[in-house]
């Protein structure tokens, strides 16, 4: 019998909602960037593949909802502020480590989330700043941080910072009231994200060349994203919030 070799079939995706859909296409856009916010170097036609993860991302977003300049602006400072907070502040402990236990711990979350890049990204346009926050909640939960931050008196900061993200989320249009039997118009939408999605894979993946060591750390980076993906990172929104939304005007999303 003759395979079918096809991004459709070869690559897999998580089973993805539109909302999940939206957070993880951002995500992976949001990994084309350096720890610096600069564009990586990209192939041609992970370039190209790229252009059209963003055109359907874009038309999935049309449907599913528009946002407010000021809501994204006001509520994209109560983030720059409160991701900024927890990562200064382990970076402060930091500072006395192999001197108080309390170092040695933020030493250890700190390099799980990247405390060591910066707060470049905080300039970054607000959906790639979110794409990257919600990587480093996602990281805190899965590999059980919460804990260790209680222990530096964290815990209370993570939980602002979580539900300032969700804000976010909402504002910027990533989180939506969806019902369970997707709308034709967000299934269609849905269904040409996904496949541009596949075929970014793909092109990622055909990036690699056997004697080019960079180009597989350089595909692992931009995958990363999808190779660390949990199957709910992000909660919905109430459904009167979203009707409360869908009646305001759309605009852009720089700031």
């Amino acid at each position: 019998m003759t395979r079918v070799l096809e991004p459709t079939s070869v690559v897999t995706l998580p089973r993805l909602d539109a909302n999940q859909a939206m957070v993880l296409a951002q995500q992976l856009t949001a990994a084309t960037l350096d720890e610096k916010g600069d564009p990586r170097s990209l192939p041609e036609a992970v370039e190209e593949a790229l252009d059209d993860v963003k055109v359907d991302r874009a038309a999935l977003q049309d449907v599913l909802g528009p946002q407010t300049q000021g809501d994204v602006r006001a509520i994209d400072k109560l983030e720059d502020n409160a991701i900024a907070a927890l990562i200064l502040i382990l970076a402060g402990w930091s500072r006395v480590r192999g001197q108080l236990d309390l170092g040695d711990v933020a030493v250890e979350v700190g390099t799980r989330i990247g405390v060591e890049d910066g707060l470049a990204f905080v300039n970054m346009r607000p959906r790639d700043e979110y794409g990257i926050v919600d990587t480093k909640l996602k990281t805190i939960s899965r590999e059980n941080l919460e804990m260790k931050l209680e222990k530096l008196g964290l815990g209370p900061l993570l939980a602002h910072l979580r539900e300032v993200h969700e804000q976010y989320g909402k504002a910027l249009g990533m989180v939506h009231a969806v019902p369970v039997e997707e709308p034709a118009a967000v299934r269609a939408r849905l269904d040409a994200l996904t496949d541009s999605l596949r075929h970014y894979v793909t092109a990622v993946l055909g990036s690699v060349q056997r004697k080019k060591p960079a180009t597989k750390e350089l595909a692992d980076a931009l995958l990363r994203p999808l190779a660390t993906w949990q199957q709910d990172p992000v909660r919905k929104a109430p459904k009167e919030d979203a009707t409360e939304g869908a009646a305001e005007g759309p605009s852009d999303d720089q700031g």
